[in-house]
């Protein structure tokens, strides 16, 4: 029984250690975080705010006003090895605007060891059935080692015609496989377009969640020991 748990034990010690990061971990280069609030019909009424140095981990919000409008955006991110998380949630309100609330993220990063990136993401939106206006959410990811579109989810919203002004646009959790030594962006935007301005006491309320991680791929040497770890379980036969 006690060589029976110590082999279980070394496998399992060596099956974890396999599975961790080896050779390095996940590389964020540079990253353009923002909140933007831009009025179409003043220039000067224009506010626009960037987190431009790459922190780990990085917990921090900013907010971008002009005049009663604002975009404010906090951002979650952490990693460890290659094990990477990441949340952006955003609130945006559009008063007396006819312009542009949004908020937005552009990541560059390389992993060490070949990985899946998960994601999701949703924007609920509403104004004035009085006011014309369009909202949109995109999520994209761009191999720039190869120079070539991994995936782009988009949705977008409006009443232009005989929709409502106001809904929710959801990308459901999805996932890609990226590769160890390849660079790569992430490229996020949630915003709303206003093309008249919102009547005094109905300002357009808008919210974003988005969410993704980046998760390493066992090596293939990582199965086998996990089914080897498995078959200790079971108890041979007493020798008579």
């Amino acid at each position: 029984m006690t060589r029976l748990v110590l082999s279980l034990f070394c496998s399992v010690s060596l099956l974890c250690a396999l599975a961790s990061p080896v050779g390095g971990s996940l590389v964020v280069t540079e990253w353009r975080l923002s909140s933007i609030v831009d009025d179409n019909d003043l220039d000067t009424d224009e506010d626009r705010q960037f987190f431009l140095t790459v922190q780990n981990p990085f917990q921090a919000s900013h907010t971008a006003i002009a005049g009663e409008s604002f975009a404010a955006t906090t951002y979650d991110f952490t990693w460890v090895g290659d094990d990477g998380s990441f949340d952006i949630t955003t609130e945006q309100h559009s008063v007396q605007l006819q312009g542009r609330v949004s908020a937005g993220a552009n990541i560059d990063f390389t992993p060490m060891m070949d990985s899946v990136f998960s994601y999701s993401a949703q924007y609920d939106y509403q104004w004035d059935p009085s006011v014309i206006g369009q909202a949109a959410l995109s999520f994209r990811l761009v191999d720039l080692t190869l120079d070539e579109l991994v995936f782009h989810e988009g949705r977008t919203g409006d009443n232009v015609g005989f929709d409502p002004p106001f809904g929710s646009l959801v990308i459901p959790e999805a996932s890609a496989n990226i590769v160890a030594g390849r660079q790569y962006k992430i490229i996020i935007s949630a915003l709303t377009d206003l093309f008249d301005e919102t009547p005094p006491g109905s300002p357009g309320l808008s919210t974003g969640n988005i969410h993704f991680t980046i998760t390493p791929v066992p090596e293939p040497a990582t199965a086998s020991l996990l089914i080897a770890g498995l078959l200790l379980h079971r108890r041979r036969p007493r020798s008579r």
